[in-house]
């Protein structure tokens, strides 16, 4: 599904951007968000999460245009059980003072009318949750390289689209992108919202089956032309990531690692490697060999043109292939070594279990930073 454009007036929304050390890329979001051409209020609050590289001060110059509009307060020191931005998020959703709030990460760029776009769909569909798959921005050879591995996971191996067309019922298919996510403040405080999965290591897509459990619509979009996320700054963060993300992700299951892997390979890598092996074994065989590797062109040429991706991208799979899978059988030695993850200098909890279903002790009101 798209987000859909068009015309009247919509509620007044609170924009919320968590930040922890993002000094170097908060700048560009918050112009983004300060040139929106939302037909309404738009009120723009970054939470920051005890940064240590002057983000308050980045925050604080480039919300200047927006006068009392744009705000930076802090939010509360961080619990040991809460994992990730999700603390950030809670902070800045109860610091709200409309019913709708879009959350955007501050590695994300929205387009100007990026915030009016996801309302609109919360407007169209009812749901208590929005959020929009949004472009991976990849402007380096090494990231054009590297970055592919994550949108040809989630669109070939993660049933989003599923949860797109059933309205993330049931809840374990739910499914939510959490660079972009818009919520009803009354349903996010209703369900617990981030407090009632702390140590989640996969808040989006919990987030989403939270809001399902309690009865409320879960609408996912298509972003790509709405916003751009550049999730890591160069190609080695882009493989180190694996090493934090597919663990969780997994639910820290190695079983299901190992199975993700391979059918990679035979996603990925046999269509690659059946034409060779014809041509060298059985030239007969050639034209039925040449069939997967076409299926599998197919698909990146359409991954690359609905996801905004250079079309460079498909000349570089086998690359990205076997970059990716190697990333990912560090990511699954790390697990069973079972070393523990960091985000942003701190330690996260273990991954795996079920999400929590009793809220923890939601943050107090921040201040103003």
């Amino acid at each position: 599904r798209r987000a859909p454009a068009g015309g009247a007036a919509l509620p007044p929304l609170t924009v919320v951007v968590p930040c922890r050390n993002e000094a170097a890329r908060l700048g560009a979001c918050l112009d983004a968000l300060s040139g929106q051409t939302y037909p309404g209020e738009l009120r723009v609050l970054v939470v920051d999460d005890a940064s240590t590289d002057g983000s308050v001060g980045v925050a604080a110059a480039h919300l200047a245009a927006l006068g009392d509009r744009g705000r930076v307060v802090s939010a509360p020191p961080k619990p040991p059980a809460w994992a990730g931005k999700g603390w950030a998020v809670a902070t800045g959703v109860r610091e709200a003072p409309t019913d709708l709030v879009l959350t955007v990460d501050a590695d994300t760029i929205l387009e100007p009318g990026g915030a009016a776009s996801l309302v609109r769909a919360q407007l169209s569909t009812g749901a208590g949750l929005v959020s929009g798959v949004t472009r991976y921005a990849m402007p380096t050879v090494g990231e054009r390289l590297a970055m592919p591995g994550y949108p040809m996971v989630l669109f070939g191996f993660v049933p989003a689209w599923l949860s797109a067309l059933r309205a993330g019922r049931p809840a374990r298919l739910a499914f939510a992108y959490g660079p972009l996510t818009l919520v009803r403040r009354d349903a996010y405080l209703a369900t617990g919202g981030h407090a009632a999965l702390p140590g989640s290591h996969r808040e989006d897509v919990e987030l989403a089956g939270t809001f399902v459990r309690a009865g409320w619509r879960v609408a996912l979009v298509h972003a790509a032309d709405v916003a751009a996320t550049r999730h890591y700054p160069d190609a080695g963060a882009v493989l180190a990531s694996w090493s934090r993300i597919l663990p969780g992700y997994a639910g820290g299951s190695v079983a299901v690692v190992v199975t993700l892997l391979a059918a990679e390979g035979a996603a990925w890598l046999l269509p690659l490697a059946l034409p060779v092996v014809a041509i060298l074994a059985a030239p007969e065989w050639v034209p039925g060999a040449l069939a997967p590797l076409a299926v599998l062109v197919a698909a990146r040429v359409a991954l690359a043109v609905t996801q905004g991706q250079p079309l460079v991208t498909v000349l570089l799979h086998p690359f990205t292939a076997l970059l990716t899978i190697a990333a990912q059988v560090a990511a699954l030695g790390s697990l069973v070594a079972g070393r523990t993850p960091e985000w942003r200098g701190r330690t996260m909890p273990e991954p795996g279990g079920p999400p929590e279903r009793r809220p923890a002790a939601l943050p107090a009101q921040g201040g103003d930073a």
